[in-house]
């Protein structure tokens, strides 16, 4: 008995000591990205050189937050009309389950497949004086299957009382679904959504591949952060500089924000089942 409680705590120990240097070993660098990368943004703050030039990278930074923005904007409607449809104007049955299947394999597709839609569809149609145009609809096009999805299980984890007792008083589908079942699943979808502006703008090779179909552009690099830093990395004698570094730490920062944001709200949020005595979800 006591050599096996010994070699528990051996186990254990071991264990610990693993975690402790992966955990340590994140934070030195994360402490080494803060350190060589805080400078340059907070020298352009100071001086507000974004106000007065295009290349800095608080300017840059806030065009890619623009950019995305425009973007989830563009795909969100589309993907809450689609999700409710699924949700609550189709029949449970095997077709519903082989349109959700798919549009969730669409969504957990790499990067480079829409990279590659935004190349050979989109950029050829638009052309070279819309590349912000296509970098949009390219970034939409991979947010769609996502915030489909989100939509859909967001609706179905309001339990099916709210829906009974609703259209028992009176109302409509569409009043049941816009005052009673919308308001509790909001908070959570603006958690997928946030989740999927996370990934979605802090993917350099989308944006790559829209570059690749005007390579001999005379027009000045796209000022997309991710594009930036790869493009800057690539072309740079000396990669090691504090610019280079205060674009990691802004894109990482991006990144943190918007997982922490999509995390508050998770935990913040209202529990559809929980609100009414006796409740219960499906």
């Amino acid at each position: 008995m006591r050599n096996s409680i010994d070699t528990g705590a051996v186990i254990c120990s071991v264990f610990a000591a693993v975690a402790l240097f992966g955990a340590g070993s994140l934070l030195a660098l994360m402490g080494y990205l803060v350190l060589k990368g805080l400078w340059p943004p907070m020298r352009a703050l100071a001086a507000l050189i974004f106000a007065h030039s295009g290349d800095s990278l608080l300017s840059i930074w806030i065009r890619s937050l623009f950019l995305l923005l425009a973007a989830t904007l563009l795909a969100l409607p589309l993907a809450i009309g689609t999700g409710i449809y699924l949700s609550e104007y189709t029949r449970q049955n095997r077709a519903r389950e082989l349109i959700l299947s798919n549009i969730a394999g669409l969504g957990e597709m790499p990067p480079v497949v829409y990279g590659l839609v935004g190349w050979g569809a989109l950029a050829p149609y638009f052309g070279e004086d819309r590349q912000t145009l296509v970098i949009v609809l390219t970034a939409s096009v991979w947010l769609l299957p996502q915030l489909i999805v989100a939509a859909y299980w967001a609706l179905q984890e309001i339990p099916v009382s709210f829906r009974r007792d609703s259209l028992a008083l009176g109302a409509t589908r569409w009043q049941t679904i816009r005052w009673t079942l919308m308001p509790y699943s909001g908070r959570l979808l603006a958690a997928k959504t946030l989740e999927g502006m996370a990934r979605v703008g802090g993917e350099a090779a989308p944006v790559i591949m829209v570059a690749a179909a005007w390579p001999d552009s005379s027009k000045q690099p796209l000022h997309i952060l991710p594009y930036y830093l790869y493009r800057s990395l690539i072309e740079a004698v000396d990669p090691a500089t504090t610019r280079h570094f205060g674009a990691a730490l802004l894109l990482v920062l991006t990144s943190v924000c918007f997982q922490w944001a999509a995390l508050r709200l998770r935990r913040t949020g209202v529990v559809a089942g929980d609100t009414l005595p006796g409740l219960r979800k499906r």
